[in-house]
């Protein structure tokens, strides 16, 4: 007695008739079955792993591009920066010297005003004594 199912006809015993076959093909017949669904299976995984490989090598390569990207990119930056230190320790040296300059000059006015006040006071002495004498 024999019953239709999926992926076969099925025997009252419960083994599809392909089964039954191999049962009956011989030793030998089903070891060469059992070895060729082995081989599809692993010929199957073997490329499956091939084309998550192929996908990763495509990933390494452009995170290896991205990583060269950065490392330049970086390299430009540090240039940049070394760059600007050193253009902003020149203007902090410039800046230095002109508030020596500044101080110089403040200075030098200081005395400068002293003696004009002096001249000023001499003169303004010297002018009263000549309006004093011109009297």
């Amino acid at each position: 007695v024999c019953t239709a199912r999926a992926g076969g006809v099925m025997s009252a015993a419960g083994y599809r008739q392909e089964d039954s076959v191999l049962q009956h093909g011989g030793f030998q017949e089903q070891i060469v079955y059992g070895c060729k669904l082995l081989q599809e299976t692993c010929i199957r995984k073997v490329q499956d792993r091939e084309k998550e490989l192929e996908k990763l090598r495509i990933e390494a390569d452009e995170l290896w591009k991205q990583g060269e990207g950065l490392r330049d990119r970086n390299s430009a930056l540090e240039a940049e920066l070394s760059e600007s230190r050193r253009r902003n320790s020149d203007q902090l040296e410039q800046n230095r010297e002109v508030v020596q300059q500044v101080m110089q000059l403040r200075a030098q006015m200081g005395k400068l005003g002293k003696f004009r006040q002096k001249l000023e006071g001499a003169l303004g002495d010297e002018d009263h004594s000549d309006h004093s004498v011109g009297r």
